[in-house]
């Protein structure tokens, strides 16, 4: 049967199809939350790199593991891939160590790796108050400080400060409270629009009004 397996390959970044090299083997007890038990898992090799991953799947009806092979081989079955691949966020007009920081945020979060997430985006905030030439002082100030400068908008502030908090409950509050993936989403949603609003927008309004201004300066010279 043709392989139609495909994932985004953790080794080399590239949407692949990984081509299924051994015959499933079954377990009763799994090593992934996600699959609770009776797992089907299989070695794959990346059609592009030649790196190797594990596919599993949750079915303990089949008992054949050349049925299972096929299955896998398809697209119409849920495979849990394993090492799982991040997903890097790219952040246009953003200073590179903060767009990079931001961008692993976001990879944590594609991986499950919640408190990374949380804590990579409080890093954020007080990485752009330093670019801001707010260097001094605890996180509250520099937020605070934002905003005075006219850098932020009392809106973002809050938001700003929703990151701080539940980064510092990750940061010093044990891990006795479980991160959801809900908080983590949403924290970095917040994040999102911080950047957004500090630099992305100043840029995307100032090349608005240069396009303005360079239209308007061709249209005399007709």
């Amino acid at each position: 049967m043709m392989g139609m397996a495909n994932r985004i390959c953790w080794a080399c970044g590239a949407h692949a199809h990984m081509s299924l090299v051994s015959s499933p083997q079954y377990s009763e007890n799994s090593w992934t939350s996600n699959y609770p038990s009776g797992i089907w898992s299989g070695l794959f090799q990346c059609d592009s790199c030649k790196k190797c991953s594990i596919g599993s799947i949750h079915n303990s009806k089949l008992n054949d593991p050349k049925d299972v092979a096929d299955l896998m081989n398809t697209n119409d079955v849920t495979m849990l891939w394993h090492p799982q691949s991040a997903i890097w966020k790219e952040f246009a007009d953003v200073p590179d160590p903060i767009a990079k920081a931001a961008s692993e945020a976001n990879a944590c979060l594609s991986i499950g790796a919640y408190r990374a997430a949380i804590l990579m985006a409080r890093t954020v905030i007080e990485a752009t108050a330093t670019d801001k030439g707010i260097g001094r002082g605890t996180l509250v100030h520099k937020i605070d400080e934002l905003e005075s400068r006219g850098i932020l908008s009392d809106q973002i502030k809050q938001e700003a400060h929703e990151i701080r908090y539940l980064g510092n409950d990750v940061a010093h509050g044990g891990f006795s409270e479980p991160v959801s993936e809900e908080e983590a989403t949403d924290i970095l949603g917040f994040l999102d629009t911080f950047l957004d609003y500090v630099y992305q927008m100043p840029l995307a309004i100032q090349r608005r009004k240069e396009s303005r201004k360079q239209r308007r300066e061709s249209a005399q010279n007709i």
